[in-house]
């Protein structure tokens, strides 16, 4: 990331990064929003990712709860589906009663909130202006430079990914609650928050990558004719432009219901 010198000494960058309230990872992210403009969407999703886990799946409704939670899929990146969440908590007004209705945690989306706060006023005080867009590549390119530690290749013919610069080890799997794991076509290359151990080694919070990206946010590392670009070329999620994923939402055009009873009216964003 730039934040160690040739002599493993804290740059000016790194100083910077050290500042954050975040894992390294996280700090590289936001930094890196300022050159594509989409500082508060990339504190956004660093929110989420510190945070505790917003949905909630309770014993007995899950399947109510995953139907609830369906409306906010994005099947490109885990990061559109936060935000997708977060623009929705605003549009209620950050409404305790909408939470419940959506089966989401409420203490985790003040949680959200209140990270997200600190850390803009905290790039504020940087001199980092908080930008925004509604280019979505933008974003996640952005998510793509700050987990590229977590990058991974679909291994042929499997369900199974291999890690593309480390060691190749187990293989991983997409986690079944990303928002990703049954995406269509399989994802070929992505990008994860963190990988978890259970049954198996799981990817979690993720996020799918073009392979063009890669050269461009980091070309000493993959040049145009490096393997993991010329094994992937053909493959190109449709990443939308404008907004948090709304066109993924549901492919049938139809408004996801509400599972639990909610009587609150849309208010003013604050």
């Amino acid at each position: 990331f730039g934040a160690l010198d040739k002599n493993e000494v804290l740059t000016p960058y790194g100083k910077l990064m050290a500042k954050l309230p975040l894992d390294p990872y996280l700090s590289h992210m936001l930094l890196t929003a300022k050159k594509y403009g989409c500082v508060k969407e990339i504190a956004t999703i660093a929110a989420f990712i510190s945070a505790s886990n917003t949905m909630l799946r309770p014993p007995g409704k899950e399947e109510a709860a995953d139907v609830a939670h369906r409306q906010f899929e994005s099947k490109i990146s885990d990061a559109l589906t936060f935000l997708t969440i977060w623009n929705a908590y605003l549009e209620h007004a950050e409404d305790p009663e909408w939470c419940f209705a959506n089966f989401l945690n409420e203490k985790a989306m003040m949680e959200v909130r209140d990270i997200r706060r600190q850390l803009l006023e905290m790039l504020a005080e940087f001199g980092i202006e908080s930008s925004s867009t509604t280019d979505m590549e933008r974003v996640l390119k952005t998510v793509t430079a700050g987990l590229i530690h977590n990058l991974f290749k679909r291994k042929e013919k499997t369900f199974s990914y291999q890690s593309v610069l480390g060691e190749e080890g187990e293989p991983v799997f997409i986690h079944p609650g990303s928002s990703v794991h049954d995406a269509l076509p399989t994802p070929q290359l992505f990008v994860a928050g963190e990988v978890v151990r259970t049954t198996r080694e799981y990817a979690r919070m993720c996020s799918q990558v073009l392979p063009e990206w890669l050269h461009e946010l980091f070309p000493e590392k993959f040049s145009k004719e490096k393997d993991v670009l010329v094994e992937v070329k053909s493959y190109s999620p449709v990443v939308s432009k404008k907004g948090a994923g709304r066109n993924q939402r549901n492919t049938s055009g139809k408004k996801a219901p509400l599972n639990r009873k909610y009587k609150g009216k849309n208010r003013k964003q604050r």
